[in-house]
């Protein structure tokens, strides 16, 4: 992964683009692989970077159409740079690919954009196309997974006067912010730390690996979160690390994985509970127009086993009504800070 600038002098674009490559076995090749472009415009075409062509630098370079295609830019003419690459899958057990985070010009300002390699062949972006960030100048963005929850940070703001971001993906695929405002040292007090104009790096100990079954099955730890480092501005400048709880992984529950079962009024709950502590569920009507917070239903504590657990269909003393309801279960700590989630599931009251 790179982005290329500045004048070709061969008749290609002058702006900056971001460009991709994956590895292909190819016996007749040096090495015995080949490298391939894919790009947002490449599905169903075969990109090798290699000598050949008008230019001499493969089908990519031929024109500025095909390095247009070849390009991961949402708009080929805009700058586009500093890309960052991580692997995963948004769904437990599907096979994991890249995803790509950027920074792109979008008229005044810079906006960050996510894509993901679809089909082997070319990169979509996510989120709808939309940016995840929000009308600041946004750059130098990086990517994490935590088990299935794709991480996404980037710096914003102009001049010196900089603020660091983070946000994730939920299993339905919506960004969600996990640093309203900016990042801050303390979360009950003071405002948002200013920050150097560097990356907020993004970490993990639940990566898509052999190890972890792509995430699917990381080892609970002390604190089940992605990490973000970043560096204060300011006499002295000072290095932070935070764990970004909250969003949902699959860490705590066995592959996500919560079933609901109801019969005659009542309902089981089952699940795969990896490590002792408050097991509860969230309770939302489905709608129309979307979903609406019911309220939540505490469990009890549990130690780490498999859990078959009666609901008799109430939240907060009162019984559900007929409709459509969806149910996420979720793990807390002792003082009662939500560790984890599992994937949400529908259920129908009749």
């Amino acid at each position: 992964l790179w982005y290329e600038k500045d004048n070709s002098n061969i008749g290609l674009r002058n702006n900056e683009q971001v460009f991709a490559a994956k590895i292909v076995a190819d016996p007749k090749a040096d090495g015995g692989f080949n490298w391939r472009a894919v790009g947002s415009g490449t599905a169903g075409q075969v990109n090798t970077l290699d000598t050949t062509g008008s230019n001499g630098f493969g089908n990519c370079a031929a024109s500025p159409t095909a390095e247009d295609a070849c390009s991961l830019n949402k708009n080929p003419l805009a700058d586009a740079e500093d890309p960052r690459v991580a692997a995963g899958t948004l769904t437990p057990g599907s096979t994991t690919v890249p995803w790509v985070a950027f920074s792109e010009d979008v008229g005044g300002h810079h906006a960050i954009f996510v894509s993901r390699l679809v089909n082997g062949d070319h990169f979509e972006l996510f989120n709808g196309g939309n940016p995840v960030s929000g009308p600041e100048d946004a750059g130098t963005p990086d990517i994490t997974f935590f088990g299935n929850t794709p991480y996404v940070s980037w710096v914003g703001g102009s001049g010196t006067d900089k603020l660091g971001y983070v946000g994730h993906f939920d299993s339905y695929g919506n960004f969600v912010t996990d640093t309203p405002g900016g990042i801050r040292l303390n979360p009950y007090k003071g405002g948002p730390a200013p920050l150097i104009d560097a990356r907020v790096a993004l970490s993990s100990n639940c990566t898509a690996d052999p190890f972890t079954a792509d995430g699917t099955n990381c080892a609970p730890a002390a604190v089940n979160a992605a990490f973000d480092t970043f560096t204060t501005a300011g006499s002295p400048q000072r290095l932070f690390s935070q764990a970004l709880t909250g969003g949902p992984n699959c860490v705590l529950f066995y592959k996500c994985q919560l079933i609901v079962r109801i019969h005659h009024h009542k309902a089981t709950i089952y699940t795969k509970f990896r490590k002792y502590g408050r097991f509860g569920i969230i309770v939302d009507k489905v709608g129309k127009h979307g979903n609406k917070r019911v309220g939540r239903v505490p469990l009890g504590t549990h130690p780490r086993s498999t859990l078959r657990l009666s609901w008799d269909l109430k939240v907060n003393g009162h019984r559900l009504r007929p409709g459509h309801y969806q149910v996420t279960g979720r793990a807390l700590n002792t003082k009662g800070k939500v560790q984890g989630l599992t994937r949400p599931v529908r259920i129908t009251v009749r």
